[in-house]
């Protein structure tokens, strides 16, 4: 296995204030339409959370910041708390990359949907602001920093397809 990437603040930042605006803004949105709203999607948050220590139990970057995947998620660092290197099944990783799946996309696209029918009417232009800050970070993000990680050889998230 090569050297594992020394990650640098520089290399994130700026991406990351995409991530963060998108994700403050769906708090803060969420928090104006309903509080059980905000409730669900935090939950789903740390579900994905979750399922992310489950995808990482084996990568280099386990316990510290992943570069990839889980940039502003906590996933890795639960991954070295939760999973003692124990050897995840190829059943499993595909159940649990599905689940990841629906609820990682499925979270957010649930906070943007009632977002947008919420509030459209009345503050349109604000609506579009967490969907589209999203929208650069995922285009930006994964093509510049999933090419430097460590493990993408072996990430079950960027190789999805050997898993099924």
């Amino acid at each position: 296995m090569n050297e594992i990437y020394k990650w640098k603040l520089k290399d994130t930042v700026i991406i990351d204030i995409f991530f963060i605006i998108s994700f403050i803004g769906i708090i803060i949105l969420l928090g104006i339409i309903s509080i059980i709203y905000l409730m669900i999607f935090i939950l789903f948050y740390i579900i994905m959370n979750l399922l992310i220590a489950v995808i990482c139990y084996d990568c280099p970057h386990q316990g510290h910041f992943c570069p990839g995947l889980s940039q502003l998620l906590f996933g890795s660092f639960l991954s070295k708390k939760i999973i003692k290197k124990e050897v995840i099944s190829r059943k499993m990783m595909r159940i649990t990359l599905i689940f990841y799946a629906l609820i990682g996309m499925g979270n957010f696209i649930f906070a943007f949907i009632v977002i947008i029918i919420t509030l459209w009417t009345t503050l349109w232009w604000i609506t579009l602001i967490p969907p589209l800050f999203f929208l650069i970070y995922a285009t930006i993000a994964w093509p510049i920093l999933c090419p430097k990680c460590t493990n993408k050889e072996n990430c079950p998230v960027r190789n999805f397809k050997k898993y099924f």
